[in-house]
This record gives structure tokens, C-alpha cells and sequence, in this order.
């Protein structure tokens, strides 16, 4: 796993109504039973963050960009640091990898 500690502005208000977060991916294989990234966000306070949109299952063999949005009412604290986690795996001789992660917030 890739874990990335995000520490927040503590002039932050708030992420961007569209793509607050950005992950760009490549992989050797597009079959997500061979290569595969899944994103995970747990909020300043801990909580899993529900995702919606592309976040798990993610495999193409050009680079590509998923932008999850979430459900419900994470709490993400001006000043305080959220976690990403990326679950990369890749079969046999096949590779999977992580390009630019964008973070688009207010503040």
C-alpha cells in the first residue's frame, strides 16, 4: 500500500465542487483481475470516506485519471491531515503505476 499523510491549510474551507481529488494511473494490463489500484480517503477524524465515482478496480494501459467524488459528510478540518490510501497490485510480471495525485481545494 501507498499511504500518503495530507496535511490541510489552515486556511482551508473546503474541496472543489468538481474533481476535489485527482489520481492518475497506467498499468500493463486494462483486466483489473491482473493489475489494479484502489483508493481509499479516511477523513481528519479517521472515518473511511465513502467514495463515489472510479475509485477501486482502476487498470488501463494508457495513463488515465479518475476523479472520486464522496458521499455523506466527511469531516476535513482546516489544519489537521486526512490519509490517502492506494492499494496497487499487479500479477506475475505486470506493473501497475501511480502518476500525479491533484489536490483542488478552497482556502
Amino acid at each position: 500500500d501507498i499511504v500518503l499523510q495530507v496535511g490541510l491549510p489552515k486556511t482551508f474551507t473546503g474541496g472543489e465542487a468538481v474533481n476535489p481529488w485527482q489520481f492518475n494511473y497506467r498499468s500493463s494490463s486494462a483486466d483489473s483481475s491482473v493489475t489494479r489500484a484502489d483508493i481509499y480517503i479516511y477523513d481528519t477524524n479517521g472515518n473511511p470516506v465513502t467514495l463515489t465515482g472510479a475509485s477501486t478496480n482502476l487498470a488501463s494501459t494508457v495513463w488515465a485519471q479518475t476523479n472520486p467524488d464522496f458521499s455523506g459528510s466527511p469531516t476535513f478540518t482546516a489544519g489537521e491531515s486526512f490519509i490517502i490510501v492506494i492499494r496497487m497490485s499487479a500479477k506475475d510480471n505486470e506493473t501497475m503505476d501511480l502518476g500525479e495525485i491533484i489536490l483542488d481545494y478552497q482556502g
